[in-house]
């Protein structure tokens, strides 16, 4: 009887040590898109980027995917453009955009109401899985962004309004004047297992992307939607980052993570843990230390 009794306890127990778990807000589950098909795109080896732009964005925009590029060399003419429900994965595959001045994934903008999508209602289970995306190195060919004096170029990845984003397994490199990973008022997001700023050679090392611009300049950035923040972001409602995890990653840029200043004590819940650090600066110390809930730990540094 009295073991009967102890089992049950112990259950008992286990059951809520692991609902009090799943119901724990500083947890970040990795996103879970909901796709009703699955498709393969093969590179088409067209260099202009209009052919293999065309095929993965036809299921892109729509959302509902899970797409997968098979190994090889994909050109991009254009912004890739994710909705909500998007399962992208590209092991194997390199993506080089080629159009100047030019973010390389991104979400739906000028349609169906998305600048009015307040909060993180705009896309939401996203995750991008593998692949070697390759930004570009100049600016746009016309209306290039002045700010602060300075010319600024286009983030490569960049999601805002948006919630339950998970980044993973990729390599991503090329920004001029810009970060690599902007999130924009995203709530649930992982960074997990990349290199940020640099790529894998053939005989397994590693090479450093194009990184012009200043130190603010992080590889990693994490911003308020705001005009001053990130000029896209509309509606400018001051919706910051909330519940963000980057871990496991190989980061080689001047600036490695940062919290915009103007954002930095309305953001929260920022676990930076066991990344390398191949940076001049680790982080923007003061808009670090202003961030409610932010965590580093077991991150180490190597010579910039």
């Amino acid at each position: 009887m009295r073991g009967n009794i102890v089992k049950a306890l112990t259950l008992i127990a286990a059951i809520v040590t692991v609902t009090a778990y799943a119901g724990n807000s500083s947890s970040v589950a990795e996103a879970a898109p909901k796709t009703k098909k699955t498709v393969t795109v093969e590179p088409s080896g067209d260099e202009s980027g209009c052919l293999d732009f065309n095929e993965i964005a036809a299921y892109s925009e729509e959302g509902g995917y899970k797409i997968i590029l098979s190994p090889g060399t994909y050109y991009i003419n254009g912004q890739l453009r994710l909705n909500s429900n998007t399962y992208l994965k590209a092991d194997g595959a390199k993506i080089i955009e080629v159009q100047n001045g030019s973010r390389l994934i991104t979400q739906p903008y000028d349609r169906n109401g998305y600048k009015q999508r307040k909060g993180y209602d705009s896309v939401h289970d996203i995750t991008i899985d593998g692949g070697t995306w390759a930004g570009t190195k100049k600016f746009a060919d016309y209306g290039v962004n002045i700010k602060n004096g300075q010319k600024t170029g286009p983030n490569v990845i960049n999601f805002w309004h948006a919630r339950n984003i998970t980044i993973k397994n990729l390599c991503v490199y090329n920004a001029v004047n810009a970060h690599l990973i902007e999130l924009c008022g995203v709530k649930n997001a992982r960074i997990i297992g990349c290199h940020i700023g640099c790529r894998k050679t053939k005989d397994g090392s590693l090479k450093r992307g194009c990184s012009k611009g200043d130190i603010y300049r992080g590889a990693i950035q994490l911003d308020f939607c705001s005009k001053s923040g990130n000029r896209h972001s509309e509606p400018f409602d001051g919706t910051t980052c909330r519940n963000v995890t980057i871990k496991d990653n190989y980061i080689w840029y001047r600036t490695g993570i940062q919290i915009a200043n103007d954002s930095s004590k309305t953001t929260n819940d920022v676990k930076v843990k066991d990344n390398i650090l191949r940076c001049k600066y680790a982080w923007t110390n003061v808009s670090m230390r202003k961030a409610r809930g932010f965590k580093e730990s077991g991150n180490k540094r190597k010579k910039y």
